[in-house]
């Protein structure tokens, strides 16, 4: 569940919400197979990038973090039931057998792993900037240019 466009993504976040600090954990390996092997440069100071790294530490910094963008994996069920707002990237997106047997409450914080950077960018800053947006089904984050403006709660 890899999606297209990682190391563009990091670094868009990392650069256009400077006041959060984002750990990046990047696995090598998965079920005995190589995974594929990034270039990343121009990565912002506040991306801390680490390479596969103990599982412990990555939930350590989860339970501890406010926001949590992932595929379909362990860690992104690990943010769910922690509670935490997240975004999914997901690969079954809209597969009904797929949704019947492992999304019980529906797709509302999954988008396309086939996704743009920058739609992906526009539902992290909506949802980090604006808390209440995180109410929103994450598909509809996308028509959301400006919560200030467009976003009212009555």
């Amino acid at each position: 569940y890899l999606y297209h466009s990682i190391p563009e993504l990091i670094s868009k976040i990392g650069n256009e919400l400077k006041n959060y600090n984002f750990y990046v954990p990047i696995l090598r390996k998965w079920n005995n197979k190589e995974l594929p092997d990034f270039n990343f440069t121009n990565i912002p100071d506040n991306v801390n990038i680490e390479f596969n790294p103990d599982f412990g530490k990555s939930f350590d910094i989860l339970c501890r973090s406010c926001y949590l963008v992932s595929s379909d994996s362990a860690i992104m069920h690990c943010g769910f039931n922690l509670g935490m707002p997240y975004l999914c990237l997901d690969p079954q997106m809209d597969k009904l057998p797929w949704n019947a047997r492992w999304r019980p409450f529906g797709n509302f914080n999954s988008i396309s792993i086939k996704s743009s950077v920058e739609d992906i960018l526009k539902v992290v800053r909506l949802n980090l900037e604006c808390p209440e947006t995180n109410l929103v089904d994450k598909v509809y984050m996308k028509d959301i240019h400006d919560c200030k403006s467009q976003l009212i709660l009555n």
